[in-house]
């Protein structure tokens, strides 16, 4: 999907600290990386692993480990990914992913 590409192309050129980022489909079909690989598993594991920490609906995921963080946003239609550099400011990387979201038009419509 062109508009996802060309949105994380814009989202790596605004944000020196992702490393690499993607866009899928809820159901895990990826629309476009920044790096190449295929991230469908690994986002459909970190989405069902949050989601079995409770009953309400996860729509963000933050993860925190030595060598980088891993973001994650959902809209409901899409879930949004990056990895970035360690002590990322967490508030605006969700806001980037969110507005990355937003940009592409949804699964489905014209």
């Amino acid at each position: 999907m062109l508009e996802a590409r060309s949105g994380l192309d814009a989202l790596l050129s605004s944000s020196a600290e992702i490393r690499a980022a993607a866009v899928l489909t809820v159901a895990g079909e990826q629309l476009a990386s920044t790096d190449g690989r295929n991230w469908s598993e690994a986002a459909r594991e970190l989405w069902k692993a949050a989601g079995a920490a409770g009953d309400l609906p996860v729509t963000q995921i933050h993860v925190a480990e030595e060598a980088g963080e891993i973001f994650a946003v959902s809209d409901g239609n899409m879930w949004a990914l990056a990895t970035t550099d360690r002590f990322s400011l967490a508030s605006l990387t969700f806001c980037d992913l969110r507005a990355l979201l937003r940009g592409i038009p949804r699964v489905g419509e014209a």
